[in-house]
């Protein structure tokens, strides 16, 4: 693997900046980091799919039904009650790009375990996945017509270009239950406003993919999906709000639009991947949920440093 010079520069940002909570707390002290009380607030915050809302039921059937039928959904902004302020993390997440991190150091901070926590029943019930840690955030903010460079070098003006989450033909064939439910989703969290100024995720519904579950058979899915210029109109927009989120499958083409320079405020964003642990096992013990200690932190946002690092915008960015 060839890593981006980007890429070197933040491991080493990392390494200075280690795993001292007190750092990470005077970095951006509004957040929690490796706080005692936050254990507790994780365990007692959960989204309660699966114990007896007949309402949050029914709601999570219609939502599987969504995910298995198009390959994604958006549940709108206000829908699910945060336990954290997420208009507070995306202002965290620019502190922490400004200071020549990546975004994804905002897992250093406890306010986003405790949203994955909350998550895990609405993840079970509508994937009959587990979070798996494969996590990141993004950061995607245009660079100004006046301007000939960004003002930070961990920005980017664009999310990453079209793409599966698991793009081989191995992964249709064995990412799938027998009754078509995906055993890989991704639940992407939107920390600041997406929208098509400021940069917003774009889809092509599983219905008018021939790739989704088939596999490209080592060809190009955009080649096989836009064979006509109707097949353009295909594409799905999906905006959503600070707070909303847009859960897809693993085979779900998508990628970040481009930012309009003018807009008024950068696309931030937090993802939490979820899997059949038989289909690709978690990063870590599940036993260390729902806060892992510091020192695991740092090496998950290290080897998703690594791990992304030839993407085309690289890791904040998707």
């Amino acid at each position: 693997m060839v890593c981006s010079d980007k890429a070197i520069a933040f491991l080493h940002k990392l390494e200075q900046c280690g795993e001292d909570a007190e750092f990470w707390r005077s970095l951006c002290p509004g957040l929690h980091s490796d706080d005692p009380e936050s254990q507790h607030f994780a365990r007692e915050n959960q989204f309660r799919y699966l114990e007896g809302d007949e309402e949050l039921a029914t709601r999570g059937d219609e939502l599987r039904r969504r995910l298995l039928d198009d390959g994604f959904f958006k549940i709108n902004s206000g829908e699910l009650k945060w336990a954290a302020d997420v208009k507070q993390l995306a202002t965290a997440v620019t502190t922490l790009v400004e200071a020549s991190l990546p975004a994804s150091a905002i897992l250093m901070y406890d306010e986003p375990w405790i949203m994955a926590a909350q998550l895990r029943q609405l993840v079970f019930a509508v994937s009959g996945n587990e979070l798996m840690m494969d996590w990141n955030a993004f950061y995607v903010r245009a660079t100004s017509r006046s301007s000939k460079s960004s003002s930070s070098s961990s920005s980017a003006a664009a999310g990453w270009p079209p793409h599966r989450d698991r793009g081989t033909d191995q992964a249709a064939v064995d990412g799938f239950r027998q009754d078509g439910t995906a055993r890989y989703t991704t639940f992407w969290i939107a920390l600041s406003d997406a929208t098509p100024e400021s940069s917003c995720l774009m889809v092509v519904p599983k219905q008018h993919d021939p790739g989704y579950a088939a596999g490209d058979k080592a060809g190009s899915p955009l080649t096989a999906i836009f064979r006509t210029p109707e097949a353009f109109q295909h594409i799905r927009a999906v905006p959503v709000a600070a707070g909303g989120l847009v859960a897809f499958t693993h085979r779900l083409l998508h990628w970040g639009s481009d930012a309009d320079p003018e807009a008024p405020e950068p696309r931030v964003a937090i993802a939490f991947a979820a899997s059949d642990p038989k289909f690709a096992p978690p990063y870590f013990s599940t036993a260390k949920l729902p806060l892992p200690p510091l020192s695991l932190r740092l090496a998950l946002i290290a080897g998703q440093t690594l791990a992304y690092c030839q993407n085309e915008n690289y890791i904040n960015h998707r």
